[in-house]
């Protein structure tokens, strides 16, 4: 059966039903990390509830926030990942108590028959190169205190975001 964010994505039955057959349903609590840099992509996730914050990290430990996947939304990189066999190039960490629908990875390409799934790739695709393309203008073109200032707006976006779709604020 397709988890209740999934059925709100997608009305294609067929696709629907291929959710609910392959897809896992996992639970992670605040600060847990689901994938680091170098690790095969065995799975791309599908945030249900909370939030996963998508990081680069080089090799002295230094972090770029890269975006915030909230309900609804998946990871353009894990999806780029799986389609080219590569290994993830990002972390990705529960911000809060996070449920997340794994999709395995070898469904990612196979579901590219279904319209919707299609379009939900898609529109993930545009969605991150936009604000992977604000983010380094961000670095390149602004001073420290413009970086400081977009990352406190990131913050208090995420954290109206979350506590706008809280069951206790609905």
């Amino acid at each position: 059966m397709a988890s209740n964010i999934t059925s709100k994505l997608f009305s294609d039955k067929a696709l629907c039903d291929e959710i609910g057959k392959y897809a896992r349903f996992h639970s992670f609590e605040k600060d847990a990390v689901l994938m680091q840099a170098g690790d095969s992509i065995v799975f791309v996730p599908i945030v249900q509830e909370g939030v996963l914050r998508i990081i680069r990290q080089n090799e002295e430990d230094e972090e770029v926030f890269l975006y915030h996947l909230y309900p609804g939304e998946t990871c353009a990189l894990s999806v780029n990942c799986s389609h080219t066999r590569r290994k993830s190039m990002v972390k990705a960490i529960a911000e809060d108590a996070t449920d997340v629908v794994l999709i395995p990875a070898q469904q990612v390409d196979d579901w590219m028959r279904y319209p919707q799934w299609k379009n939900f790739i898609d529109q993930t695709y545009a969605k991150r190169f936009v604000e992977l393309i604000e983010v380094i203008d961000l670095i390149a073109f602004s001073n420290m205190d413009r970086q400081v200032l977009h990352y406190l707006e990131e913050r208090a976006r995420r954290y109206s975001r979350t506590r706008s779709s809280s069951p206790t604020n609905r």
